[in-house]
């Protein structure tokens, strides 16, 4: 999913999203907590802390941070 510079601004996470960052790691969302999020990262079972929406949209749009979603089946 090819975001614009909007989208990257608004960008609200969604149970499921992940986030692939340039240094190779990639974290799923595992929970929507109003301004934060929980991630979990892939292969790992050790729990992170919360990250604010804010440092995942600053990230998207330095194009350090990429989001993958699922597409809705209807």
């Amino acid at each position: 999913m090819k975001m614009n510079l909007r989208e990257k601004m608004r960008y609200s996470p969604e149970v499921g999203d992940v986030l692939i960052y340039l240094d190779g790691t990639n974290y799923q969302v595992e929970q929507v907590i109003k301004t934060h999020v929980k991630l979990t990262q892939s292969g790992s079972a050790e729990d992170l802390p919360l990250k604010p929406i804010a440092i995942i949209r600053n990230d998207m749009l330095k194009n350090e941070c990429f989001m993958c979603r699922k597409p809705d089946k209807k």
